[in-house]
């Protein structure tokens, strides 16, 4: 089943990422979060839950499931390069390597993000999989970029308009070269259904994006970091910094990238057939 909930965001709504600086923000907090812990909670009890949070950014969402998960419970999150410590009685970080070991243990709910960017894809998502007690739930959530042509919902000029446009399309093409599967949050639902999970759902979230907003400031942050990379797919150094102006603008509004929130049940062993 897909559910498809569209939402013109102009307040905020919160999750986390890093910055340029390589320390962690609020951007990709504030954009997500709340929408997270919504499907966390609809999927099952978290009191006593034990959890597995993959890649964890500003652990903002993982000290969330701590809170959730009361004395009893317990959150791991892991991350090929941690960066920060817990700061949580029922919170452990540790150094995992997602494709290349084996999973930390066996979890009642297991929570993945991008896993777009990660070229092994299929392979990650099969370790998390694996790492699931029967009953146990993968939830994974992935963005889906809209078509360049759509992009733009509203700009000061004609001029502004054809500039984000062309943005998006150089992002576009930086992050294929970069191996992104940008239909990957289209595919993951199938990939859980046919690796045998049960109850598979998907709920799509569709937002606007006006300038100076937690998206866009996460597309600001991307420009930033990829100057090199957008000039080279296109863009000059003066369109590269008239985006960045741009993405501040509250008179920008942007067609922004739906979140695919897609999870899966694995079969209790007396529900096997």
């Amino acid at each position: 089943m897909v559910n498809v909930v569209s939402t013109d965001v102009h307040a905020a709504a919160g999750l986390s990422g890093g910055s340029a600086d390589g320390q962690p923000d609020l951007t990709l907090a504030g954009l997500v979060d709340g929408l997270t812990s919504r499907r966390a909670w609809d999927l099952l009890d978290l009191p006593s839950a034990r959890c597995w949070e993959v890649d964890p950014g500003d652990l903002s969402f993982a000290t969330w499931l701590a809170d959730q998960v009361g004395p009893d419970g317990e959150v791991l999150a892991t991350s090929a390069k941690p960066r920060l410590i817990a700061a949580h009685p029922r919170l452990v970080v540790l150094r995992h390597r997602l494709t290349v070991e084996d999973p930390p243990g066996r979890f009642d709910l297991v929570h993945v993000r991008w896993l777009a960017t990660v070229p092994q894809r299929r392979l990650g998502l099969a370790k998390l999989i694996a790492a699931l007690k029967p009953g146990g739930v993968l939830l994974v959530e992935e963005f889906a970029p809209p078509p360049t042509e759509d992009f733009v919902a509203a700009a000061p000029s004609a001029a502004d308009a054809a500039l984000l446009r062309q943005f998006h399309g150089a992002y576009l093409r930086m992050l294929s070269n970069r191996r992104v599967d940008l239909e990957w949050a289209k595919r993951v639902h199938g990939v859980l259904a046919g690796a045998g999970l049960d109850q598979v759902g998907t709920d799509v979230t569709a937002r606007s994006w006006p300038g100076g907003g937690f998206g866009t400031q996460l597309l600001r942050q991307a420009v930033t970091r990829s100057r090199t990379e957008l000039m080279a797919a296109g863009m000059t150094a003066v369109q590269v910094h008239k985006v960045r102006t741009l993405l501040d603008d509250p008179r920008v509004v942007l067609h922004g990238q739906s979140l695919y929130s897609t999870s899966g049940r694995r079969p209790r062993e007396d529900e096997a057939t």
